[in-house]
Parts: C-alpha cells; sequence; structure tokens
C-alpha cells in the first residue's frame, strides 16, 4: 500500500455554473444542462494527491493489525506555552525514526 492518498473533489459544473439549467436552451427540454444531467455537479472531479498524515498511517496499520500505542513521547504539561507547544530535537528525531518505520511497514502490508 502507498502511503498517499487520492481525493476527488466535485466542483460547479463547467457549462451551466452549477445552476442545472441553461436559460438560452429553454427549448430543449426545459434548457436542462446535457453535460451534468442537470445536477449542477460537474461530471469530472478535481483530482489531488497527498502524503497521509501522522494520525492516517497509524489508523491504517491497527486496521491491519499492526499496534503503535503512541508515537509522540510522554512528558508532563509545564503550562509554560512554548514548553509544551514544542518538542525538543531528541523528540522530533524520535518521532521522525518511528513515522518512517510506521510508513514503510504499511508500504509493505
Amino acid at each position: 500500500m502507498n502511503t498517499t492518498v487520492t481525493e476527488y473533489t466535485a466542483r460547479p459544473c463547467s457549462r451551466c455554473g452549477g445552476a442545472g439549467r441553461i436559460a438560452a436552451f429553454q427549448h430543449r427540454n426545459g434548457g436542462e444542462c446535457f453535460r451534468c444531467g442537470a445536477t449542477g455537479v460537474d461530471p469530472k472531479m478535481i483530482e489531488t494527491t497527498r502524503e497521509m498524515t501522522d494520525a492516517e498511517v497509524i489508523a491504517a496499520l491497527d486496521a491491519r493489525g499492526f499496534k503503535i500505542v503512541d508515537v509522540s513521547p510522554a512528558r508532563p504539561v509545564t503550562g509554560d506555552y512554548l514548553t509544551d507547544l514544542f518538542m525538543t530535537d531528541e523528540e522530533v528525531e524520535a518521532k521522525t525514526a518511528i513515522m518512517a518505520m510506521a510508513r514503510s511497514l504499511l508500504a509493505t502490508a
């Protein structure tokens, strides 16, 4: 399995602008847009590809029976906004290594 996700997004019909009808063609089926079948949604969807988030990788592995409990190191909340918000270099390296292993495991699963 790949660690990328392909998503398809609907957009308004390029011919009728999403109305489902075209006033200039009122004499043909009441102006029904033949491109979208009067739905207003373009039949050709926009395709985008993105990398899976860490949470999606973990969920996909979990669905295949691989358990990754927690990829972020546990530490007490200090109450200092900046300390609690940012991870140390060692924590970032550890999480990066764990996620790289998880992505390679998912790719071979």
